[in-house]
Formats: structure tokens, sequence, C-alpha cells
């Protein structure tokens, strides 16, 4: 699962009977918070923490950190994403950063989250590493 974990986004294993191993790893996909997103008819979002309010994955020095929100467009750029169909499989999700066209959110090192440039010639590993499959929520936001 993508959790955070010390404050940057990783792909771990959850422990399902760990509160805070399922709070980690469960984010919300609201609307790209970007004003700007909807000029290009994409569908952009941003990650929110269930479990963690007002914080959002974002992009930081192309690493993928947890933050609090900033109500500077910068943050908004960096906490959004736009859908874009799998690299490594049509049917899955790539997530291109909105302010970096491109780069995506990519899998480095076997379990970092951080954004890469979309390389010219695509390698499978690559690819597969910046694909990513939608499941619910493993728990439901706090209000």
């Amino acid at each position: 699962y993508v959790r955070y974990l010390d404050g940057v986004g990783v792909i771990a294993p959850i422990d399902m009977e760990s509160f805070s191993d399922v709070d980690a790893a469960s984010f919300e996909m609201i609307p790209g918070m970007y004003a700007s997103v909807n000029k290009e008819n994409q569908r952009c979002v941003s990650f929110r923490a269930t479990g963690k309010l007002g914080t959002f994955l974002r992009h930081s020095n192309s690493r993928i950190r947890l933050d609090p929100a900033d109500d500077v467009p910068l943050f908004f750029a960096d906490a959004t994403f736009c859908e874009a169909p799998g690299l490594a499989d049509p049917q899955a999700i790539t997530f291109r950063s909105i302010n970096y066209p491109d780069s995506v959110i990519h899998l480095r090192d076997v379990s970092e989250l951080w954004i890469d440039v979309v390389p010219e010639r695509m390698i499978t590993e690559f690819a597969e590493a910046s694909t990513f499959y939608r499941t619910t929520a493993l728990a439901e936001p706090k209000q």
C-alpha cells in the first residue's frame, strides 16, 4: 500500500491489526487543489490523509512527502496529480505532476515514492514502478 512513514511517501506492507498502519495508508482522493486544473479537462486529484487532518501528499525536491496544507499556489500545485492510463497497464493509473507534467509518481529503491521524469524510451521497470491500482481507503476520513 501507499502510506507515509516518518513524513515521506512509501510503498509498504500494512498490518491490518495495527490502527497506526491502517491510518498511515488511508487517503481520500479529492479534486485537485491547484486552481487551473480544469483548463485541460483532466481528472486531477489531491491525496488527503484521512488520519492526519489537514495533511496532503505532495512532492518537494522530487520526494513524495506528507505535509500540512499551506495556503500558497506552490503547495497546491505540488499536491495535485493528474490521472492518466497506467504506463504498464491501461486499466490502472499513473499520476502526473500538474506542475511538472513530464514527471510521474514513481517507486524508487524498492519502497520510496518520488516524482521522476518519464524516459523517452519507455523501460518496463519504470512503467511498472509508475502504475498504481485504486482501492478503497482502509480507514474512513475523520471529521
